[in-house]
This record gives structure tokens, C-alpha cells and sequence, in this order.
């Protein structure tokens, strides 16, 4: 389980950290994208940041939690 849990935050992290570095491009530029939920607060790059850090601290705990046999 652990196994699952490090690769697909992996994944989510990696393409977090993806869209963090386009909407900064995008930012470079003077675009800003208008990534505003229906009602709710705006998204931005940094919400993908902090994302793509919490999921990648996540896999590398999980993955170690793998190679320990599981135990805390």
C-alpha cells in the first residue's frame, strides 16, 4: 500500500510543480490566468508550490515507511 501511495504522490507532485513553473512562465509575460473556483478563494502558483511540496514530502516518507517492512 505504502508502494501506491509514494508513486501516485509522486506523480501529483511532479505535476504540481509542472504547473507552478507554467503559471510563473505565464506570470513573466503579464498573463494571469483567472483560476477562480465558483465561490471560493483564488488559486495561484503558489497553492501549487506548497502542493508539490507537501505530495513530494509525502512519497518520500511513504517510500521510506516501504523499505522500513511497514512499521512505524
Amino acid at each position: 500500500m505504502e508502494r501506491q501511495i509514494s508513486l501516485w504522490s509522486f506523480r501529483l507532485g511532479l505535476l504540481c510543480v509542472i504547473l507552478t513553473v507554467l503559471l510563473r512562465g505565464l506570470a513573466i509575460f503579464g498573463v494571469f490566468p483567472n483560476l477562480v473556483p465558483a465561490m471560493g478563494a483564488p488559486v495561484s502558483y503558489n497553492t501549487f508550490l506548497r502542493g508539490g511540496v507537501l505530495l513530494l514530502v509525502l512519497s518520500i516518507a511513504s517510500s521510506l515507511m516501504s523499505n522500513r517492512g511497514g512499521t512505524p
